[in-house]
C-alpha cells in the first residue's frame, strides 16, 4: 500500500502557517503518559509513525489539502496566483495569508472544473466583453461598457431604495450577462472569516466561465461597489483579488468607474433600507451565496453528462449527498 510522504506533511503544515504544538492540538493527537501530542506529530513528519484514517481526515481538514496530496512524491507546484491589487500598507499575518491562499486555491479549482465542462459544451459561446477594454480607454468609455453588461440605471435604484435589493438587481444583471457571481467570506465557518481589508473581491477573467466573488462581510452598499469594481476588472481582462482600501492606479480606476455607475447615498430613499437576515449554514443562504446562474448551469451540465456528480459537488463546494437538495430546490423555485 502507498504510504504518506512525511515531507508533504511538513510542507502542508508550514504552508498553513501552523507550528508543531498548535497543529498537534488541532489534530487532536492528545498527550499520553509517554508521548506528547507534539512528539506524535513530529513522529508523523519524520516517517517514524503512519497516520491513522482519522488523523488523515483531520490533516485534510486542518491543512486544507486534498487527501491524495499527502501521498505525492514531492510537494506540488504552487498554483498560479491571481494578481494581487491589495493595499501594501498593512501586510496580513502569515495565518491570514494562508487562509487567503486556501480560499484562492478553492475558487480557482472550482472555476477550472466548470471551465473545462463548458468548453466541451456546444451551447457555450464566448463572452466577447471579457477583456474588451483597456484602462487607457478612459473611465467614461469603460463605464459605457459596464452599462452594456449591467442594464440597471440610477432611476431603478432610486425606485427600489432598498440596498440589499439593489445589490440583488446588479447581481442578477451580471449573471444574466454570463458571469458566475458568488458570495464568500470564509473557509466554511466563522473561525476562518476573511476581513475585506484582506479580501474584498475576486475576478477570474475567462471567456467561457468568468468568476466574480464578493466578500459578503461587507455592508450592502460596499457589496454593490465591489461587484461593479470586479466587473471592471473582467472588462479589462484581469484575473485578480482585491482588498480595501484601494491605493494603486488600477484599483482607483475600477473604483472610479464603479462609483460613477452607482447612485449617491442621497439619491436612495433611506426609509426603504433594510437588513437581510439569512442564517449562516441554512440551505437558502447557501444557494444565495452560490448564485442562481452557477446552480442552474451545473444542473444543465450534469443532465448533459458533461459534469459528474462528484464534479458538481466540487464546483458547488458541497458534499455529493447535498447536490440534489441544492439543485432541485432551485429547479423547483
Amino acid at each position: 500500500m502507498p504510504r504518506v510522504n512525511p515531507e508533504i506533511l511538513v510542507w502542508a503544515r508550514t504552508t498553513a502557517a501552523l507550528g508543531v504544538e498548535e497543529a498537534a492540538r488541532k489534530l487532536r493527537l492528545g498527550d499520553s503518559k509517554s508521548t506528547t501530542a507534539a512528539e506524535k506529530l513530529r513522529a508523523l513528519e519524520s516517517g517514524d509513525r503512519e497516520p491513522s484514517r482519522t488523523t488523515l481526515r483531520h490533516l485534510e481538514t486542518l491543512y486544507r489539502r486534498p487527501l491524495l496530496t499527502f501521498y505525492l512524491g514531492r510537494p506540488p507546484a504552487s498554483h498560479p496566483r491571481p494578481a494581487d491589487f491589495r493595499s501594501r500598507r498593512n501586510r496580513p499575518s502569515p495565518r491570514a495569508t494562508a487562509r487567503l491562499d486556501a480560499l484562492l486555491r478553492d475558487l480557482q479549482m472550482r472555476q477550472s472544473v466548470l471551465r473545462e465542462a463548458l468548453r466541451d459544451d456546444e451551447e457555450t459561446t464566448r463572452l466577447e466583453f471579457i477583456g474588451s477594454c483597456r484602462q487607457e480607454d478612459g473611465w467614461r468609455t469603460v463605464l459605457e461598457a459596464v452599462h452594456e453588461v449591467v442594464r440597471v440605471g440610477r432611476r431603478r435604484f432610486r425606485c427600489e431604495g432598498d440596498l440589499p435589493t439593489g445589490f440583488g438587481l446588479l447581481r442578477e444583471e451580471v449573471e444574466s450577462a454570463g458571469v458566475f457571481v458568488l458570495l464568500r467570506s470564509d473557509l466554511g465557518n466563522y473561525r476562518t472569516r476573511l476581513d475585506p481589508t484582506l479580501f474584498r473581491g475576486l475576478a477570474i477573467s475567462d471567456g467561457s466561465a468568468p468568476f466574480l466573488v464578493v466578500n459578503d462581510r461587507q455592508p450592502p452598499p460596499a457589496r454593490s461597489l465591489t461587484l461593479l469594481h470586479e466587473v471592471v476588472h473582467l472588462l479589462l481582462g484581469q484575473t485578480c483579488h482585491c482588498g480595501v482600501p484601494a491605493e494603486n492606479a488600477v484599483e482607483r480606476f475600477c473604483d472610479r468607474v464603479a462609483g460613477e455607475f452607482l447612485p449617491s447615498s442621497g439619491e436612495l430613499d433611506r426609509k426603504k433600507r433594510r437588513r437581510t437576515d439569512l442564517r449562516v449554514g441554512s440551505a437558502a443562504n447557501r444557494r444565495s451565496r452560490l448564485g442562481r446562474r452557477l446552480i442552474t448551469e451545473v444542473r444543465r451540465l450534469l443532465e448533459a453528462d458533461l459534469l459528474s456528480l462528484r464534479e458538481v459537488a466540487q464546483v458547488l463546494g458541497v458534499a455529493p449527498l447535498e447536490v440534489a437538495r441544492i439543485v432541485e430546490r432551485t429547479k423547483a423555485g
